[in-house]
C-alpha cells in the first residue's frame, strides 16, 4: 500500500507540472464509475453502515453473473452507491 502512494504523487506532480509549462489545451475528463476492492473487514463496515443505507445515497448489493462464449462464465458480488451521474462500486477480494 504505501508503495503506491508515491507512485500516485509522482503521477499527479507530472500532470501538475504539465499543465504548468504551457499545455493549456487538455480536455476535461468526466468519470462517471468508481470501482474498488476494499479489504474484507472495510466492505464489510460500509455493507453495514445505517448512514450510507439510509442518509447519504441508495446503497445496493447486487451479485452479477458475466458470461464470455469461449471461456465460461464468472460470478462476483459488490456494493454500490448511486449518485445522479456518479457510481461507486465495491467488492472484497474472492478468497
Amino acid at each position: 500500500m504505501r508503495a503506491r502512494i508515491p507512485i500516485f504523487l509522482g503521477l499527479v506532480l507530472i500532470a501538475l507540472a504539465w499543465t504548468l509549462c504551457g499545455q493549456q489545451n487538455i480536455p476535461p475528463v468526466f468519470l462517471n464509475h468508481l470501482q474498488m476492492v476494499l479489504p474484507s473487514p472495510v466492505y464489510a463496515e460500509i455493507r453495514q453502515s445505517p448512514f450510507l443505507k439510509n442518509e447519504f445515497s441508495a446503497l445496493e448489493e447486487h451479485t452479477n453473473t458475466a458470461r464470455r462464449d469461449a471461456l465460461g462464465s464468472y460470478t462476483y458480488a459488490g456494493i454500490y452507491l448511486f449518485g445522479r451521474i456518479h457510481t461507486w462500486s465495491a467488492s472484497r477480494p474472492e478468497p
